[in-house]
């Protein structure tokens, strides 16, 4: 098993549905706290000043708060009861977007009341240092039922969960946690050869000029159909851009390939008719495309990325 996968045991836990099952007292009470800590945590990334900057950051906050909330109802006695509507409030004020300032108190309430109620201690410091061996045993007792045995998301339990379980081994999560590997700019581009398509990726574009992105995609182009890419040139994509346009293709829409955010299809350039100052004039026209994941990304955001891109391309010059 990799670091990686040793690395990613708690939240792995955390996140998969039945590492809840069979829990004793105290493991709930802990799942349960650091949900809700982990829920304040994404939504101080999705709403700011009591605006949504990152709707996938927000529902994200939600659906952790359920989660617990679940977990809440299997504690015994009458912990269960003032813990869900602790919760219930949390996510009452995630769906009002109010600010985080008036959440975090009801999270340390809710933590308060767990560690008073059950007489548990909810961040104990281990007897023993921690080592892979105790790793591994915490992931084959927590974690593989729903990831399976090295981490690929292919548990006995992972069976019909939506969204599936994370596959931990992935290339583009080397090195990085799940909400930093979608903070990056890592650009796909689509390149045909006749017989395949591959994606090599330009890691980090939003750093590059015009010319510095025009150079990597030539060199990327080439050693794709001179055969030359290495495994970490087509790892870690988080945005395509395929060109359909450039073997005549007039619309599509180009499917996500996942793990990525989005991909974006340029069609072919034509002249078309349009109307230009309440005149028809003949113009240089494509067709774009956005398909995107809506677990990251909704419909305004996307709406609003494609106008900017148009009006980029828009200002690159006229006729």
């Amino acid at each position: 098993m990799s670091r990686l996968c040793l690395g990613l045991v708690g939240l792995s836990w955390l996140l998969c549905p039945a590492a809840g099952l069979g829990q004793g007292t105290p493991e709930r009470a802990r799942r349960v706290a650091d949900i809700a800590s982990l829920a304040l945590e994404e939504y101080q990334l999705g709403v700011q000043a009591g605006r949504v900057v990152s709707p996938a950051e927000l529902e994200e906050a939600r659906l952790f708060l359920e989660e617990a909330r679940r977990s809440a109802e299997g504690l015994p006695g009458g912990a269960a009861g003032a813990a869900v509507a602790l919760l219930d409030t949390l996510i009452a004020g995630v769906r009002a977007h109010q600010p985080v300032e008036r959440l975090a108190p009801i999270v340390a309430a809710l933590r308060a009341h767990l560690s008073a109620a059950l007489g548990v201690e909810l961040d104990p410091v281990p007897t023993n240092p921690p080592t892979l061996a105790r790793g591994r045993e915490l992931y084959a007792a927590r974690c593989a039922s729903c990831h399976g045995d090295v981490g690929r998301g292919d548990g006995p339990a992972a069976a019909g969960l939506v969204p599936p379980p994370a596959d931990l081994t992935a290339p583009a999560l080397r090195g990085s946690s799940p909400l930093e590997f979608y903070r990056k700019i890592n650009v796909g581009v689509a390149v045909d050869l006749e017989d395949a398509l591959v994606v090599p990726v330009i890691p980090d574009a939003d750093g590059l000029n015009v010319t510095g992105l025009a150079r990597r995609i030539d060199d990327l182009v080439g050693r794709a159909r001179g055969g030359g890419l290495t495994a970490d040139d087509v790892s870690g994509g988080t945005f395509t851009v395929t060109s359909i346009g450039s073997i005549g293709g007039l619309f599509s829409y180009p499917v996500i390939h996942p793990p990525e955010a989005a991909i974006l299809g340029l069609h072919k350039i034509v002249r078309r008719p349009v109307v230009r100052g309440g005149e028809i004039v003949e113009r240089d026209m494509m067709y774009l495309s956005l398909s995107f994941d809506h677990r990251l990304i909704d419909g305004g955001t996307a709406t609003r990325f494609m106008n900017d891109v148009i009006l980029q391309i828009e200002a690159l010059g006229t006729e």
